[in-house]
């Protein structure tokens, strides 16, 4: 793999692991990161322009510094590209609480995406979503109802948000509503971005049922604008790797709680 070669697949994974890398320790020089990957420092360098362009790092002087942090969340692309086994083993069971016909809020969340994958060739369903990731992936299953929210296009997180959004959904009701949190801090939700923050909160209100996904490495985090409190929610999926704190946490709130066993 070294000078940066391989199959396009392989390099998005590598860039995935990089940065994943970088944002788990906060800062690593060029050097460390070769090491670490067992390839070229100029393969280096090369995947770390690309991390830069997507807004995931940043390279100062042979050091990359992670970007997403309490004020800032990474770009969507990546983010989908994070945990993808334990984000499919919560969709499984997030599908599995949909019945036939009911209609559905979807933020932006990846967790979001892979719950949508999940939908697909289940039967009816209709979908309201701020996502144009999620949009695009149920928008060729024509047992799918979407209707895509207006507002204004954020690039990072391929979504729409803004006032607008938030009085379209305040505007609509849906049987369920499933979303993510960027971090926890006791018992209280939070999001980096105060817009996408309030469309969490319109979703949450204007849903009969509302489901937070929340996978294990989110306790570790902590963001700036609450959205929720962990009681908000009728139901609760987390992952088994989730420790035993943390799920005994969850256990003491009204909602049900679900622990999505991973392959």
């Amino acid at each position: 793999m070294a000078g940066g070669k391989g199959s396009a697949q392989s390099q998005r994974r590598r860039r995935t692991a990089i940065g994943n890398l970088v944002v788990s320790s906060g800062s690593l020089s060029i050097e460390e990161i070769a090491d670490s990957m067992s390839v070229s420092v100029m393969t280096v360098y090369r995947d770390v322009a690309q991390l830069e362009e997507m807004g995931i790092v940043s390279l100062v002087r042979g050091t990359v510094h992670a970007l997403a942090s309490t004020m800032s969340e990474a770009a969507a692309v990546f983010r989908a590209g994070q945990n993808v086994t334990v984000k499919k083993a919560m969709a499984r069971v997030a599908a599995a609480m949909v019945t036939p016909g009911a209609s559905i809020f979807l933020d932006d969340s990846t967790s979001g995406l892979f719950l949508a994958e999940e939908l697909l060739g289940r039967g009816p369903a209709y979908i309201i979503t701020n996502s144009l990731l999620v949009a695009q992936k149920v928008s060729d299953d024509p047992e799918i109802g979407l209707v895509v929210t207006g507002g204004e296009y954020q690039h990072w997180a391929s979504s729409l948000s803004g006032p607008s959004t938030v009085r379209s959904i305040y505007n609509t009701n849906a049987d369920f509503c499933f979303l993510s949190t960027s971090g926890i801090l006791g018992t209280r939700c939070f999001h980096p971005n105060a817009d996408l923050a309030a469309i969490k909160t319109a979703m949450i209100e204007s849903a009969t049922q509302s489901v937070l996904l929340i996978d294990h490495s989110k306790f570790a985090r902590r963001s700036v604008h609450r959205f929720a409190d962990l009681k908000d929610f009728d139901a609760i999926i987390t992952d088994s790797q989730t420790n035993l704190d943390d799920l005994e946490l969850l256990r003491s709130q009204p909602g049900t709680l679900w622990v999505a066993e991973n392959d």
